[in-house]
């Protein structure tokens, strides 16, 4: 009895294979292995009946790959009293994900909006809100209407339900039904209940620059009357200007063709000046830019010949930037002379003729009109 578990090799009787003797004597391990011992699960023989770990609890062991606890649901079970060497195992196998990325994926953790069963109960982001009953939660569904339209792209991104965008659905395709809930079809800025061309251009804002009378449609197309007159742009001499058209009443002495036919400030009964009396009513009363070329000015100071060829004989344009495709004296056209401008203080820049004048201090009507009808008869030189 060399273990001292009480019992010898040759048994209670002394007869060797009786039954009765010690099975494992040896000192380091046998103390534990003996006839009538209970058996118990550690892979030895410790009832001496030459079965290992009989009699014992088996469990059915899984793998924890993800080490979170809780075994693999798509695993084979390993049944034993004890777990399986070499890997961790676990007696559950509730784990949906046991892969290496799946340690918080278990049936203890808290679902959250992110397209996985979290806590493996069998659905995706359940609780959370879902606009279109589509099984996708909002967090992660990319057509929360399912409109076919992308939530990045979509004005009414959680819009009506039921529907389709097409271009006879949603005509600027920004996913709002055009039927009912988009206020402006083409996305032009302007509202349906105001747009002339309601369903018109795409791909552009109504501004003062592309729709002058701001009716929603594209002056540079789709708009054939950019002022709205009721004179089409294709007869309108200023289509930018309501008040000019072929049917409006011209107005005296404001040197502007306000019914587009070729003329300005036309009916009145004006007796032009010779160019000699235009002469002496700007030898008289202006003096500023004197010289005797466009680059010097009006060339004021000089004799009648220098002043006529200046302003008439010369070929140039005025003074102003912003006027300068206008000659100093366009003959038969006061219109477009920058001289008539300046004089009727029409002009965009610097200061009326006589400098700087103001009310009475400036030329009269009847002298302007005079001047105007001088050029208008031609700008002769007599």
């Amino acid at each position: 009895d060399e273990d001292y578990d009480g019992v010898t090799t040759c048994g209670a009787d002394g007869l060797p294979n009786t039954g009765d003797e010690d099975c494992d004597d040896a000192p380091a391990t046998g103390g534990n292995n003996f006839p009538g011992n209970p058996e118990s699960c550690d892979g030895l023989d410790n009832d001496c009946d030459t079965v290992v770990d009989n009699n014992v609890v088996n469990q059915s062991w899984y793998l924890d790959s993800d080490g979170d606890g809780f075994g693999d649901a798509n695993g084979t079970a390993t049944v034993d009293c004890q777990a399986p060497t070499g890997a961790t195992y676990v007696t559950n196998n509730t784990d949906c994900d046991d892969s290496s990325s799946g340690f918080l994926i278990n049936t203890s953790a808290t679902e959250i909006c992110d397209g996985i069963d979290n806590n493996c109960a069998g659905g995706v982001d359940e609780g959370f809100p879902d606009f279109d009953t589509d099984g996708s939660a909002d967090c992660i569904d990319t057509d929360d209407d399912d409109d076919g339209v992308a939530d990045g792209s979509d004005d009414c991104s959680q819009g009506d339900l039921g529907w389709t965008s097409s271009s006879t659905t949603d005509f600027d395709g920004d996913g709002c039904q055009d039927s009912g809930e988009d206020t402006d079809d083409d996305g032009d800025g302007v509202a349906d209940a105001s747009d002339d061309c309601p369903t018109g251009d795409l791909s552009w804002t109504s501004s003062s620059s592309t729709d002058f009378d701001g009716d929603g449609c594209q002056d540079s197309g789709e708009d054939t009357d950019d002022d709205n007159d009721n004179d089409p742009d294709s007869t309108d001499c200023n289509d930018n200007d309501p008040a000019i058209n072929n049917s409006a009443t011209e107005i005296l002495n404001n040197t502007i063709d306000d019914n587009c036919n070729g003329s300005c400030d036309e009916g009145g009964p004006v007796t032009p000046f010779t160019f000699t009396e235009v002469f002496g009513v700007i030898s008289s009363n202006c003096s500023c830019h004197s010289g005797s070329s466009h680059s010097t000015g009006f060339a004021f100071g000089n004799s009648q010949s220098t002043l006529y060829n200046v302003w008439v004989g010369s070929s140039g344009t005025g003074v102003a930037a912003s006027q300068s495709s206008l000659n100093r004296i366009e003959p038969s056209d006061a219109c477009t002379s920058y001289v008539m401008h300046k004089l009727d203080g029409s002009h965009t820049t610097g200061q009326q003729m006589p400098r700087g004048c103001s009310g009475s201090n400036c030329l009269d009507q009847t002298t302007r009109d005079r001047i105007r009808a001088w050029i208008d008869a031609g700008a002769q030189d007599n």
